[in-house]
């Protein structure tokens, strides 16, 4: 199940879309959206990599590594990374505080040309990630009523 499934069907669909169109441009393998602690979103395309989970929270501790690096720099943050191969291209980018973009493609399409593309659909690609954000953020927890004298009386069976 999709971390956001219960609470945005509309903005998954949109957000699936956009992917779509994006991996069906010649010479794009894989294009995924995360959320930024490494959760995935969407994916569309075919890949070669049996555990995209396992990706996914690599180019998530990718990001956050550049986001250190642009503090010690007095950037206010490096929103793109591009990791380039002999055949293989990968093009990162940070969508929303939340969201992050991932794209592999091979050298015959030029990175010129994904950044475009990404660049036309990153204001629905953003809007739609920030709705979801907000709406999940409005769920409340079935453990929010529970205070933590009447969690540690919790009896577990002696656990």
């Amino acid at each position: 199940m999709n971390l956001f499934d219960a609470v945005g069907q509309e903005e998954y669909r949109v957000l699936q879309n956009e992917c779509d169109v994006l991996a069906k441009e010649e010479g794009i393998h894989l294009v995924f959206l995360i959320h930024s602690t490494g959760q995935i979103i969407v994916s569309s395309g075919k890949s070669t990599h049996s555990d995209l989970t396992s990706l996914a929270a690599l180019f998530a501790g990718s990001m956050a590594s550049a986001s250190g690096i642009s503090k010690i720099f007095s950037e206010p943050e490096f929103s793109t990374l591009i990791f380039e191969g002999q055949k293989e291209q990968i093009f990162v980018s940070l969508v929303s505080p939340k969201g992050i973009l991932i794209i592999h493609f091979d050298k015959a399409r030029a990175l010129g040309w994904v950044r475009f593309m990404v660049k036309k659909r990153l204001h629905i690609i953003s809007a739609q990630l920030e709705s979801l954000v907000d709406k999940y953020a409005q769920i409340k927890s079935p453990m929010s009523d529970i205070s933590e004298e009447e969690i540690d009386n919790l009896d577990f069976g002696g656990f």
